[in-house]
């Protein structure tokens, strides 16, 4: 999902994530419309990752287990599989006490992408079908940024990810571009193969370039 700063891309991820209630239309996952869905039974159809990393001061351990339906109860195979997943199992491993390591203030001990990894774990532990990653790889240094843009790729082969975005580098390999953009008082949506948007057969490459805010 592309689209200008305050276009609606973070929105339509909440939306989708069933943060808002109130709307006109449907939204379906699955093909059942969220609205019929219990909350519970949604969040562990979705996992999210919003801008804001969410990481809490305390171990490894607590910080991807609370993403579990039930965090007292999460085993450790499904923690170390979520860790797999997210490409941060080796990091983990490095660290003083591994998975009981602590993240000091909220995380600041560790870099930006070994963040965003860990968060990209906590919203895989109820092996959500739909993952929304809202502007995942902000802040995140050049060569993190390619080995995480890797890993939620080879994610899309058993989960649906849907990403606000302004990489161009991931773009590249996704399935679909959502371009978001103002008419008015309208946010019109064009749906478009970012091989298309290159080819100049649809859309237009250059009214996404510049789009690195929001």
């Amino acid at each position: 999902i592309v689209g200008g700063s305050g276009v609606g891309k973070s929105t339509l991820m909440r939306l989708i994530f069933g943060m808002l209630p109130g709307y006109k239309g449907m939204i379906e996952v699955d093909g059942q419309d969220i609205l019929t869905l219990s909350l519970a039974d949604l969040r562990s159809r979705i996992g999210y990752l919003p801008q804001d990393n969410g990481l809490f001061s305390g171990s490894v351990w607590s910080n991807i287990a609370y993403g579990a339906a039930d965090p007292a109860q999460a085993a450790e195979k499904e923690v170390r599989a979520a860790l797999v997943l997210a490409g941060i199992e080796d990091d983990v491993a490095r660290m003083p006490g591994g998975m009981d390591a602590r993240l000091e203030n909220v995380g600041q001990n560790l870099s930006t992408g070994q963040r965003r990894r860990l968060c990209i774990a906590r919203a895989l532990m109820r092996r959500p079908g739909v993952l929304l990653l809202d502007e995942p790889l902000t802040g995140v240094s050049p060569a993190e940024r390619v080995s995480i843009g890797r890993t939620l790729i080879s994610l899309g082969s058993d989960i649906a990810v849907i990403m606000a975005t302004h990489d161009h580098d991931v773009l590249d390999e996704v399935d679909l571009v959502v371009h978001l953009r103002r008419s008015g008082d309208v946010v019109v949506a064009e749906v478009e193969s970012y091989q298309d948007i290159k080819a100049g057969s649809v859309g237009d490459l250059a009214a996404i370039a510049p789009l690195t805010e929001g």
